[in-house]
């Protein structure tokens, strides 16, 4: 497995958003209503998850929650 120094990760971000910012704003409008979408997704399978979860350990429901809200 290859890693990376922090000075190597830092101008792979900085190109990746020099790239980013010159996207056509069709594309970003696109990409930005997509990001929204996952990200509402996400929310609403972490509510399904969680909603009938009342149990004796506090912050168990939250904790479920917040492993499955990256697979919506």
């Amino acid at each position: 497995m290859a890693f990376k120094k922090p000075e190597e990760i830092m101008s792979a971000t900085f190109y990746i958003g020099v790239k980013k910012v010159k996207y056509p704003f069709r594309e970003k409008f696109i990409l930005g209503f997509e990001a929204g979408a996952f990200i509402a997704l996400g929310y609403l399978l972490f509510i399904r998850v969680t909603a009938g979860l009342e149990g004796p350990i506090e912050g168990l429901e939250s904790l479920i929650g917040a492993s499955v809200f990256p697979i919506g």
